[in-house]
């Protein structure tokens, strides 16, 4: 939070503070001006450095995959990863449990076409600098909470994102240095599992619908039970695996798609 403006508040914050407290700094990372602070604002500190020399070291339990993308595939390719495809089946098996992903974006205008985009697919909301403090607020506990599964967010806005369960992290577009690339990470819990089979994945994101089911109002119910009595009449369990299949966002059939060219495969 020091790094982008607030150094001035929590000066004051410290002056108003006793003389005789205990004080810690918390960074993913130790660039020069964080040991400035460091020497400015603490007495005699002892530092507990998991990293050393290696400023651009991981924690471990981390991977990370590269895709090579075009401009215009990018936004394609996003929503592959985030439903299904292949290689990355076990993502399926993520949201179906839950998970949750941060997409960090380099601006404010490509977060929220991002997050438009993907809201077909999945739940998701954007994060950035025209946000108000009350949206973000409510953003930020909507994602927590598990309202939604994907925060779409630049890097400035998610400084001070304090969510442990995230579960992915994928970088839209790479920041322009080592140390954000090294703080986007961090906030990932994610460690690469064997993928799950497909039978899996589809059982466990109809267990998810399923699940939702509990919240719908009885009252509500009444006014769909001509139509569900009319569907298992014509259709018998048929109608009900259709809504399973449509509501976990498989209503066609998943596609391969080459990591090459990015094309479809048949």
């Amino acid at each position: 939070m020091l790094a982008v403006g607030f150094e001035e508040d929590v000066e004051v914050i410290l002056e108003k503070l006793p003389s005789q407290r205990q004080s810690l700094l918390f960074s993913a990372t130790m660039p020069g001006w964080v040991k400035k602070l460091a020497r400015k604002h603490l007495n005699n500190p002892l530092t507990i450095d998991l990293v050393g020399e290696q400023d651009e070291k991981l924690a471990e339990g981390i991977k990370i995959y590269a895709i090579s993308a075009t401009p215009t595939s990018k936004c394609t390719i996003l929503s592959d990863l985030i439903t299904i495809n292949d290689l990355f089946v076990y993502l399926s098996y993520v949201y179906a449990k839950g998970g949750k992903t941060i997409v960090f974006i380099q601006s404010k205008r490509d977060a929220d076409e991002v997050s438009m985009a993907l809201m077909s697919i999945i739940a998701s909301e954007a994060l950035h600098g025209d946000i108000s403090q009350h949206q973000r607020e409510r953003t930020l506990n909507g994602f927590r909470q598990g309202k939604f599964t994907v925060l779409v967010a630049t890097d400035v806005a998610s400084h001070g994102l304090d969510n442990p369960n995230v579960d992915l992290v994928i970088h839209y577009e790479l920041p322009n240095d080592s140390e954000t690339f090294v703080h986007r990470s961090v906030r990932c819990t994610f460690e690469f599992i064997s993928p799950p089979a497909m039978h899996e994945v589809l059982e466990s994101s109809a267990e998810q619908v399923v699940a939702t089911l509990k919240v719908v109002h009885p009252k509500s119910v009444g006014f769909f039970t001509p139509t569900a009595q009319k569907l298992i009449e014509e259709q018998g369990v048929n109608a009900l695996a259709d809504a399973l299949a449509h509501l976990s966002g498989f209503s066609q059939l998943p596609t391969s798609r080459s990591l090459t060219n990015h094309e479809q495969v048949n």
